[in-house]
């Protein structure tokens, strides 16, 4: 659980949509509904029932609401006041969401500590690109496999973009127990 996630469960809620939040946060919503998912399977339960008409707070996600809403106020009081000053300079990261982003950004302060102040814009890949591109985020953050490596190699050329693979890992995807695939070690 981080700080990014409660404030997206606030957002969501003082909206009622994902769409409307992930629109006020700018970021995606595929990457707004994953981060959610996440924070519930951590929690082990629903916040928000979703609906066709939005999202609405379970009892539980209730709960969790109100005190994530006092953290987030808190935190933000709290960074107010101990921040640097207004041109100290700001450290930006475009990625889609993953969970190893916050301890990265953790350990790459402490050996940068002139980079206090970080921001975060989760998105989709070509948005990811256009931000690096033009400036917008110092480093993107993305995915690449056999299908789009040709496409966004060719692109990151074209715009200027020089790549680094951090590390290759294999994608996985998660079934219920009782799924046909569930007991399979591979689908490939």
């Amino acid at each position: 659980m981080n700080i990014q996630q409660l404030r997206y469960v606030v957002a969501i809620a003082n909206s009622g949509t994902f769409r409307e939040a992930a629109s006020k946060l700018f970021v995606s919503q595929p990457s707004l509904s994953v981060a959610i998912r996440d924070l519930e399977t951590e929690l082990g339960f629903q916040i928000f029932t979703r609906t066709t008409t939005g999202a609405v707070l379970t009892s539980q996600g209730m709960n969790f609401y109100e005190k994530a809403l006092d953290v987030v106020k808190t935190f933000d009081s709290f960074e107010k006041h101990f921040s640097q000053s207004e041109d100290s300079p700001e450290f930006s990261i475009a990625s889609q969401h993953y969970d190893f982003l916050p301890p990265l950004i953790t350990t790459f302060s402490k050996l940068h500590p002139e980079h206090r102040h970080f921001r975060i814009f989760e998105s989709t890949t070509m948005r990811i690109l256009d931000e690096v591109a033009q400036g917008d985020s110092e480093i993107g953050i993305i995915y690449l496999n056999n299908q789009n490596r040709k496409g966004l190699l060719q692109r990151m050329e074209k715009q200027g973009l020089e790549f680094v693979e951090l590390i290759p890992f294999q994608t996985h995807i998660y079934l219920a127990k009782n799924h046909p695939l569930a007991d399979k070690s591979s689908l490939l």
